[in-house]
């Protein structure tokens, strides 16, 4: 899969995503428990992307941390991804729920309240 996307960023003078993957497997290599933080954003979606596509070996583990804050459709996109990437297996996706800490920075930005 990796080989098919090089070629394809190469063969479309798509050199900014050819490097970021070069860059993204070079670290992999030398990581031996790696981990990505996924917002459920755009961009974040793109990194996902490009880290699963050089992730051949499955070994990545990523993670989402939920405030309690997110909106219901961050929350759905998220399990869309986990579904659609998780045919192989590769992706487990957890989800620790911080409400300590949502209530901490709320209380430090609204003492008054």
């Amino acid at each position: 899969m990796l080989d098919e996307a090089l070629t394809k960023c190469a063969d479309n003078n798509n050199y900014t995503i050819y490097t970021s993957m070069c860059k993204a497997q070079r670290i992999l290599m030398r990581s031996y428990y790696p981990v990505c933080s996924i917002s459920g954003g755009s961009d974040s979606d793109i990194v996902l992307d490009l880290i699963h596509k050089v992730d051949e070996d499955g070994k990545v583990k990523y993670f989402w941390i939920d405030t309690g804050l997110e909106y219901s459709a961050t929350k759905e996109h998220l399990d869309y991804l986990e579904q659609k990437l998780s045919v192989s297996n590769l992706i487990s996706l957890s989800r620790p729920v911080c409400v300590s800490m949502v209530f901490l920075f709320c209380r430090n930005m609204f003492p008054n309240r």
